[in-house]
């Protein structure tokens, strides 16, 4: 007779969210916890805890020593059986060791453009299959140009560094895939493909987990680049308690490993936009210290030292309206909760909006598209100062002569953004780059008079959700719902969590 066996089940390595808040024991299964399901309460997953690097303290961006579990041992697997399984089209053989690594992944991203641009490829919604491959390359055709705001496609950073090393880096790998999965199941409301993109995410951070506590595989450019791409699946899929760990933990890890990552510098880059954008929105101050986004921004300068870059492989506003967002998100935040503004306060945010409105883009420096959304960010970032600081009940915030009137000042910026965003083509990665300033401007459409410009921007909304797949822009359209029908003051910090965690 043979013993029965038994089997093993997945488990995390903390507790879930429902039951830390209740205090009470959980078995830790994957992917929902069974002590919940026995309880008859709804899992809400788990938070991710790096235990391979500490993200503050006096260990902060150290590799901790940790024990690995028995499943590593599959890790190390998975890594020979996907390099010994022949994948898409797009794998190539290991290039001639003569080439630099940055020259060799440009090469191959732009044979990848070519293909894309050659061939015209209508997807279908992926049925049954967990192919990874065919999400990544759903990704790579689909999505990967919806940051980027270049004229040179084959310059996207997706395809310059992510996608030549999903064939290298397993996370990297599962949460590409997971990613596209994510998006194609928010656009076709697919409740399997959203389990799918979950069960893909999991196996993302347990492979991110072995991948930190192997000394050997740590400091390299995939590590970062993994983790980098979950904030942003978080920041899609609305999950802003994980999106909190990530982007701490990388910026810790490219402090620690910075000297080994030559490329580097859009990671970094992208960490503080996100890290900026998140801010504008909630209550949390940033993970990005002011002499560190400086150095990030230095970044950006010409040859003659002169002329302010845009970085639109990363940001999708140009540098100098970003370093104000900065200036005047930080000044808020410092300032007492639940007390009005003191005199100094107001003159400080004052002086931002005046430095705002006397910015001026170089003259024949954007193409078509790109000065509208410069335009629309440009009016944009001065009813975010203005909204803040309630500015519009103070007279000396006046930006320009004969703009005594502060109601249609603010009317003058809400139509601006509006005109703007009309004029940029949709969908398109301008489009996008446009939401933001869109959100600014739909705080101000409170009254029954905007009914129409209130319905333009629900469909647009609505348009981009179904075009990207990106939660965010439902939760974006819900706030302003919810505000507009309140009838309530508010700014684009305290409505970031209204309807749940916003991020733009």
């Amino acid at each position: 007779m043979q013993p029965a066996t038994t089997t093993r089940h997945a488990t995390h390595p903390t507790a879930c969210r429902t039951c830390r808040r209740r205090g009470r024991k959980c078995d830790k299964t994957l992917p929902l916890c069974q002590s919940c399901k026995d309880r008859s309460v709804v899992c809400e997953g788990y938070v991710t805890r790096w235990t391979g690097v500490a993200a503050r303290g006096k260990l902060r961006g150290k590799t901790i020593p940790i024990l690995v579990d028995e499943e590593c041992g599959e890790g190390k697997r998975l890594v020979k059986k996907q390099s010994a399984v022949s994948t898409t089209k797009w794998q190539t053989p290991p290039p001639p060791r003569k080439l630099p690594l940055r020259s060799q992944q440009q090469r191959q991203s732009q044979e990848i453009s070519k293909s894309s641009h050659s061939s015209s490829i209508e997807w279908d919604l992926p049925g049954t299959s967990d192919d990874l491959d065919t999400f990544i390359d759903y990704f790579t055709y689909e999505l990967s140009g919806i940051p980027y705001l270049g004229s040179e496609p084959e310059q996207s950073p997706y395809l310059l560094y992510v996608r030549p090393l999903t064939n290298h880096v397993p996370p990297l790998r599962y949460v590409v895939a997971a990613s596209a999965a994510s998006h194609l199941a928010i656009r076709f409301q697919n409740d399997s493909l959203k389990a799918r993109s979950r069960q893909w995410q999991l196996k993302a951070m347990e492979l991110m987990r072995q991948r930190l506590a192997s000394r050997a595989l740590t400091a390299d450019f995939g590590t970062v680049l993994s983790i980098l791409m979950m904030a942003q699946m978080d920041m899609c899929t609305g999950d802003c308690a994980e999106f909190d760990t990530h982007i701490p933990a990388a910026r810790a890890f490219v402090d620690e490993h910075g000297s080994n990552l030559p490329d580097r510098g859009y990671c970094e880059q992208r960490l503080a936009w996100l890290d900026i954008m998140r801010s504008t929105t909630s209550d949390r101050f940033l993970t990005f210290t002011s002499p560190d986004l400086k150095k990030v921004f230095s970044r950006y300068r010409s040859a003659a030292g002169h002329v302010r870059e845009w970085g639109n492989e990363a940001f999708a506003c140009p540098i100098d309206l970003l370093e104000y967002i900065v200036d005047v998100t930080v000044l808020y935040k410092i300032q007492p909760r639940g007390q009005l503004f003191s005199p100094s306060t107001i003159e400080k945010a004052s002086l931002f909006l005046e430095r705002v409105c006397a910015w001026t883009p170089p003259s024949g420096y954007y193409s078509e598209q790109m000065g509208h959304v410069v335009k629309a960010w440009h009016a944009g970032v001065q009813l975010y100062v203005i909204r803040l600081f309630q500015l519009h009940h103070h007279h000396h915030h006046r930006c320009g002569e004969g703009d005594d009137d502060a109601t249609v000042r603010t009317a003058e910026l809400v139509e601006t953004v509006l005109a703007q965003a009309k004029a940029v083509k949709r969908p398109s990665a301008w489009s996008h780059a446009s939401v933001w300033p869109l959100f600014q401007a739909g705080l101000w459409l409170e009254g029954a008079e905007s009914f129409e410009q209130r319905q333009w921007l629900m469909d647009f909304l609505q348009m981009m959700t179904r075009t990207s797949g990106c939660r965010q822009l439902d939760v974006a359209a819900s706030t302003l719902k919810t505000i507009w029908k309140s009838g309530e003051y508010y700014d684009s910090i305290t409505a970031g969590n209204l309807t749940g965690a916003l991020i733009l």
